[in-house]
């Protein structure tokens, strides 16, 4: 869905058509209560991915963070081999503190699974649901690369011209989604740090699974994170959904999106 300038039909941007949706979402809004949003971006991406998602939440009255992690999207420049997963996760820590947020739903797409399970390890008082969006689901004293293997040498691979350190985007055409979208997201993708998914999260006593938790399978594509589903979709402790898109659900539909992050409110 993507919103036009009325001029000569060319996307103006990552916006919704809010005109379109009022109408619908305030009838369910008015119903609900407020909640507190941090969605945390996947790899190569940055906080822009959820600027759909972020306006329709917002337009209801929801608090929404969508911060750019370490070394990605306008922080880019600040790229560098040093930041790893524990630079990540730090991140979003600070930016609960500094903000002083409580009873907060983490999103993570894709590698942010590892990012706010890491989160919720450090503050767990904060933190309500884990939202892992077509996304790793990580156990304690693991890394990206553990959860998903093949990773490593397509990883090792691309990094090569870039002395081993860095990561360079792949094509969006590559993750399915929306045609509209992928010159955008091929423009505004960034390299990033390769120790980031090969750092592992440290041993925890936090229990995950105290945490209310929901997985969400993009199943438009080849999804690498399709195995989740065998595992998760009987567990009573998860809440498990398909949304048949591409890999950045978040772009492709974030109405849907939407309506299953609101799902347990009101």
């Amino acid at each position: 869905m993507t919103s036009t300038n009325g001029r000569n039909g060319e996307p103006s941007g990552f916006g919704p058509d809010i005109r379109r949706d009022k109408a619908h979402l305030r009838i369910r809004w008015e119903e609900i209560d407020m909640a507190t949003f941090v969605l945390v971006h996947g790899g190569w991406r940055g906080g822009w991915t959820y600027r759909r998602t972020a306006d329709l939440l917002r337009s209801s009255g929801h608090t929404v963070f969508t911060p750019s992690l370490a070394g990605c999207a306008e922080h880019s420049h600040l790229l560098s081999g040093d930041i790893t997963l524990s630079t990540h996760v730090t991140d979003i820590v600070n930016l609960v503190k500094w903000e002083d947020l409580s009873s907060v739903t983490l999103v993570g797409h894709s590698y942010a699974g590892m990012v706010i399970t890491g989160v919720a390890c450090q503050i767990p008082n904060r933190v309500d649901e884990l939202v892992y969006l077509d996304a790793v689901v990580p156990s304690h004293g693991q890394s990206f690369v553990d959860v998903y293997p093949p990773a490593l040498e397509m990883f090792l691979a691309t990094g090569a011209d870039n002395r081993g350190l860095y990561i360079d985007p792949f094509p969006a055409a590559q993750f399915g989604g929306n045609e509209s979208d992928r010159a955008v997201i091929d423009r505004l993708g960034v390299p990033f740090p390769l120790a980031a998914t090969t750092e592992r999260l440290p041993l925890s006593d936090v229990n995950l699974a105290g945490f209310k938790r929901t997985y969400i399978l993009a199943t438009g594509y080849d999804s690498p994170y399709g195995d989740n589903r065998e595992r998760i979709e009987g567990d009573p402790s998860w809440d498990f959904h398909t949304i048949d898109c591409g890999h950045d659900i978040m772009l492709d539909e974030p109405q849907k999106l939407v309506d299953v992050l609101l799902r347990r409110l009101g």
